[in-house]
């Protein structure tokens, strides 16, 4: 047996140094922070594209609208979306495609003779006889977006073909200054 006073007291003992017990977080905070960061992420990214995408169209959009009609021929694609065949005797020959969430639109502008005339109405569903001397189908608005001018002194016939559905809405603009040389303006436009 050991004597009591061979016993350690609380006295004799070194002190240990005092920490405080360790803090807990709540149960499952992991899971919360994991779930909260696969909602917020995504939701963040897209965000972020959509503004990207929005700016970015706008910027297309603004500068196609600057430079207006593009010298060449549309794509055969284009061509067969809104319907539209020019004649091959066509000099000059520009173009230019407007998109939005409810239509788009191809307008083309190109100087042919009158048998590239007689060859566009038909093919349009139209005859050179349905033009109207003095009528213009092709809106303001559109005019302006392509920097067309229809108050120039020429002799403007025009012809309209809406369809149904889908289908592309013609507007055709004809300077028959020059009856060698008519100067033809179509804008197609399709609806969504």
């Amino acid at each position: 047996m050991t004597d009591e006073a061979d016993r350690p007291t609380a006295d004799d003992t070194p002190e240990a140094p005092h920490h405080p017990p360790p803090r807990r977080l709540p149960a499952g905070w992991k899971g919360g922070v994991i779930v909260a960061l696969l909602i917020l992420v995504p939701l963040v990214y897209l965000c972020i594209s959509f503004l990207q995408s929005r700016d970015a169209g706008r910027s297309k959009e603004e500068s196609a609208e600057a430079t207006g009609l593009v010298l060449g021929w549309p794509s055969r694609m284009q061509r067969r979306i809104y319907d539209i065949k020019p004649p091959m005797n066509v000099d000059p020959i520009s173009f230019y495609e407007f998109n939005s969430w409810e239509k788009s639109s191809l307008y083309v502008e190109f100087t042919t003779n009158e048998a590239g005339l007689n060859a566009f109405m038909k093919w349009s569903d139209g005859h050179r006889s349905d033009l109207v001397e003095g009528y213009n189908p092709i809106t303001h608005g559109q005019a302006k977006r392509v920097h067309w001018s229809f108050g120039d002194g020429s002799d403007w016939w025009g012809w309209s073909r809406p369809r149904p559905g889908a289908e592309p809405d013609l507007a055709v603009a004809v300077d028959l200054s020059d009856q060698t040389h008519p100067t033809v303006r179509v804008v197609s436009t399709t609806k969504f």
